[in-house]
């Protein structure tokens, strides 16, 4: 049989981005990954993704984020006050650029709120990234940023307008001294800070908040990529 992202889109599979084997990373896709429950409305505990296999978990039932259908369409429903879930020491190997896509729908106005990211200090640690729905107090201004073992890269610019779907991709190469974000395929932020060199850390990365403990998202998730290389728009 065909696979659940052909029977859904004949046109690209996003498995294809790992075509050659050696790319690390993953795809989360509601429709196609093993969930600890597909019921709308309960918590999710365990989200096995159906590409590179990484699991993501939240013990604390309250935490969850909940498992909601938009008519067909399945998403992760975060409350903005304490649902998160996290990937234990995500690696991407020795590689320092890195592609993050999310489709999402914004639940509220200005905020700081994190998408995802790896380790706990995303902006300040070696080796970082983080992708924000929103990453400034008083704007709406979604935000990537990346480090290697120099300054911290922060591109930024308006976001979309909450109760809207987009895409948001944030994309980063630490020798290159890239880091961009892009909405709907179209760039409208980006930074040329030196970020030193290294590659991304073996770290815990977070979905949904920063290291579990502050800018909790409030919105829609529909689908996430991560993959250890830079994409085209």
């Amino acid at each position: 049989l065909p696979s659940p992202f052909v029977l859904r889109s004949r046109g690209f599979n996003p498995a294809t981005l790992f075509a050659s084997g050696s790319e690390l990373g993953f795809v989360l896709d509601l429709a196609s990954d093993a969930l600890s429950t597909r019921t709308p409305g309960t918590g999710v505990q365990t989200i096995t993704t159906a590409v590179k296999g990484r699991v993501f978990s939240q013990g604390t039932a309250g935490s969850r984020p909940s498992y909601q259908l938009d008519g067909s369409l399945p998403y992760l429903q975060f409350d903005g006050t304490d649902d998160w879930m996290s990937i234990t020491g995500l690696s991407l190997g020795a590689t320092d650029a890195v592609t993050v896509i999310a489709a999402m729908r914004r639940g509220q106005n200005v905020n700081l709120e994190d998408i995802f990211g790896i380790t706990t200090t995303p902006t300040a640690a070696n080796g970082s990234f983080v992708l924000a729905a929103t990453s400034d107090a008083s704007t709406d201004n979604m935000g990537f940023s990346s480090k290697g073992d120099g300054a911290n890269a922060l591109a930024r610019a308006g976001s979309s307008s909450v109760g809207v779907n987009y895409v948001a991709t944030g994309v980063g190469d630490i020798s290159a001294d890239t880091c961009l974000i892009r909405r709907n395929g179209s760039q409208i932020g980006t930074s040329a800070n030196d970020q030193g060199a290294g590659n991304w850390t073996a770290a815990d990365a977070y979905l949904g908040a920063r290291a579990g403990s502050s800018r909790f998202f409030n919105g829609r998730l529909y689908a996430l990529i991560v993959v250890n290389r830079i994409l085209t728009a």
